[in-house]
């Protein structure tokens, strides 16, 4: 094991809200809309 620092980065998502049942199929369609948004996203790595 070993720490490594980097530098700051920033965290984008989609906030996905849903009874817990539902997380499990509700989390893929937010990561499917954010990969077809990534376009908007400055510097994106």
């Amino acid at each position: 094991m070993k720490i490594v620092e980097l530098n700051e980065k920033k965290l984008v998502g989609i906030r996905v809200i849903c009874p817990g049942d539902q997380y499990v199929s509700e989390i893929p369609k937010a990561a499917i809309q954010l990969k077809e948004r990534l376009g908007e996203i400055k510097e994106a790595i």
